[in-house]
């Protein structure tokens, strides 16, 4: 038996009555993407082979609503189609150096090293929350996915259980306006985990519901390798002359780290071989150059 608060069954009535509408309407544009959290049982592919791009903008629009929880869904119409028609205005590399501020450093997620490089294929699917790993939540929550293997429909289980007030302080339930978009999921090895969306992921749980749409990152074989953001390159690049003593020791280690970067992630040969050059300048002896032109010979 799932327990719902008044606030609650108000939510699922408006998600309802919104479908209802939708298809009665289907030129309103904010309730186009509603019908997204329920989906038959069963794992299936919607749409193959997604532009990593098209899912970076996604992830784009839902933060940026999420910065204005008090505005109109007129607002958040004029969000979504300035950020997909930002590549119309600006290069795609903008956006993606936008995402990786954005997932980086303002959320603390690693939205764009998945995103950018090249270990994924990328899926729009429905995945059964059976199959679905949580693995990114706190507190209480991350006590009882532990103790289910982190099986979201377990942990969905335990939670349906506790007094509704006790359950709404653990984890916020659904908001149309934040929570009509699929979330975020990668392959690690045999489990499907999610990245982005641990909170919609339980709520569906909670909820009952036997599925989830999601965009599911895929591995490839032969692997590939992570992103890196420019901004982390340049900050590695910025200790050469911001430290007030620039020692042969220092050089050593950030170079170490750097050829480590080089090997590790798939856009990092080309920009650490740019910023490199540009850091001769600040160097204090001719044993610290041929330690950064050691740099430059390594391969990725």
């Amino acid at each position: 038996m799932v327990f719902l608060l008044k606030k609650e069954v108000k939510i699922m009535q408006e998600y309802y009555l919104l479908k209802a509408v939708n298809k009665i309407t289907p030129f309103l544009t904010a309730f186009a993407i509603l019908d997204i959290m329920l989906v038959a049982d069963g794992c299936e592919v919607i749409k193959g082979n997604i532009d990593p791009i098209v899912i970076a903008e996604e992830f784009v629009i839902q933060e940026l609503i999420k910065m204005f929880p008090k505005e109109t869904e007129q607002f958040y119409d004029i969000i979504r189609f300035y950020v997909r028609d930002f590549k119309n205005v600006y290069s795609e590399h903008r956006l993606w150096k936008f995402l990786a501020g954005l997932s980086n450093e303002y959320m603390f997620k690693s939205v764009y090293q998945i995103l950018r490089g090249d270990q994924y294929y990328w899926n729009l699917e429905s995945i059964p929350l059976k199959d679905l790993r949580v693995k990114m939540l706190s507190g209480k929550i991350d006590k009882i996915l532990r103790s289910v293997d982190f099986r979201a429909d377990k942990a969905g289980e335990i939670l349906q259980k506790l007094d509704p007030k006790e359950r709404n302080e653990l984890i916020e339930p659904f908001k149309l306006s934040e929570d009509n978009y699929p979330i975020l999921v990668v392959q690690e090895g045999n489990e499907l985990v999610v990245h982005d969306g641990n909170r919609r992921t339980m709520d569906a749980a909670i909820y009952g519901m036997p599925a989830i749409k999601g965009y599911v990152g895929r591995l490839k074989n032969p692997p590939g390798k992570p992103a890196i953001s420019e901004g982390f390159i340049i900050l590695l690049f910025h200790l050469f002359k911001d430290v007030d003593d620039l020692d042969d020791t220092l050089v050593e280690a950030l170079c170490r780290i750097l050829i480590d970067v080089k090997k590790t992630y798939k856009d990092a040969p080309e920009l650490i071989d740019m910023y490199i050059p540009r850091t001769f300048e600040v160097l204090k002896n001719s044993k610290q150059r041929e330690m950064l032109e050691k740099v430059l010979k390594e391969k990725g």
